[in-house]
Formats: C-alpha cells, sequence, structure tokens
C-alpha cells in the first residue's frame, strides 16, 4: 500500500478517509483516497472519490479526482488548521459547508467557511452591498449595534478578492514589497567575522 507525507508531516495511505475541497463546488467534502501519486515537481498528488456526490451512481463508476496532498485534511483534526473557534461539541453539518453564491458570470462567492455562520439578513446584507458595487454605486451598510456589519462587510470583499477562507490564504497574507524580499532573506550570508575578547 502506498504512502506519502503532506506538509504537517500527516502519513496518508491509500483507502484513508480525508477532508477535501470539491474542485467543481467548492465546497469541503469528505473523500475516500483511492490511489497516491508523485511527480517531479516535488507535489504529491491524491487521487479521492467523494462521498455521497452521486447516490444513483455506486463508488466503483465515480470518477476519482485530482487533489494536492499539501490540501488534505484529516476528519475530526485537532491542531492548529482548525477552523475558529473549535468547540469539541460542535457537529459540522456538511450542509452548511457552502458557498454564498453572488454572480455565476465572475464566480464571485463568499467562501463557506464564512458563509456557514452568516444568518439570513446578513447574507441579504452582503449581497446588497455587492449587487451596489457591481452597478460601481456606492451603498451605506447601517443597522442597529452588534448585528454583525462587520462580518457581512468581511463576507464581501472575500468574495470580491475570491478569497477561499482556507489555511493558503492566511499563508500567503503579506503585502507585495515583503514577498519580494523573501528570497534575499533565505540567502547564505556573504560575510561572517569573528571577535575576539
Amino acid at each position: 500500500m502506498a504512502s506519502t507525507s503532506a506538509v504537517g508531516k500527516a502519513e496518508w495511505r491509500e483507502g484513508d478517509s480525508c477532508l477535501a475541497l470539491h474542485p467543481t463546488h467548492g465546497i469541503l467534502r469528505e473523500a475516500t483516497i483511492q490511489k497516491l501519486t508523485s511527480s517531479s515537481l516535488n507535489e504529491d498528488t491524491a487521487w479521492v472519490i467523494f462521498k455521497d456526490t452521486n447516490k444513483d451512481v455506486g463508488e466503483d463508476e465515480q470518477e476519482a479526482e485530482a487533489i494536492p496532498v499539501s490540501k488534505l485534511m484529516r476528519p475530526g483534526l485537532r491542531d492548529s488548521l482548525h477552523e475558529k473557534p473549535w468547540f469539541p461539541t460542535s457537529l459540522i453539518d456538511p450542509r452548511l459547508c457552502v458557498p454564498l453564491e453572488l454572480s455565476d458570470a465572475d464566480e464571485d462567492r463568499v467562501p463557506y467557511t464564512i458563509n456557514r455562520y452568516l444568518r439570513a439578513y446578513q447574507q441579504e446584507g452582503i449581497r446588497f452591498i455587492y449587487n451596489n458595487y457591481i452597478r460601481s454605486r456606492g451603498c451605506i451598510l447601517g443597522d442597529d449595534m452588534g448585528l454583525g456589519k462587520t462580518v457581512q462587510v468581511i463576507g464581501f470583499l472575500a468574495a470580491v478578492l475570491h478569497k477561499t477562507g482556507t489555511w493558503e490564504d492566511i499563508a500567503n497574507n503579506r503585502p507585495q514589497f515583503l514577498k519580494s524580499q523573501q528570497s534575499s532573506e533565505q540567502s547564505n550570508p556573504s560575510k561572517v567575522g569573528f571577535f575576539f575578547f
């Protein structure tokens, strides 16, 4: 049985259950690893079959999807990659793991990691801001204190900036000028000096 290592030193084997973003729906779904492959670009790939995607088709007839191993998560993993806040008694309902679609043409949608916590009036507020944005009109979002205006603006910005709300977005959260200096920080020093006292 083949195995591979992912970021975070998680060992994956064929037949393991995992969580992965469905490539067409953008929804975090439970899947089973069918095959593991390695490429010359140092990117391991897992071929997974998503569970309950089509109940009429058996698991043997479903087509496997290629997902980078670094993007797989273990179900029930309790570490820093977990969504915050994390409550041990909370169960995740898969029906809540769907993004809020704002536009089919631009693929603008609020990521499921934010949408799952939004109330109906907050989703309507995000649609209001978005509709004014695409018409190049300004708007004012006003409501009583404590009803979630900030999270509505965060959801709108995540949709317009095409953020997924996953760990990769957080890892790349640096200004451009810092990204350009990253390679110089990792270079070896050219001068070495010794001081004797």
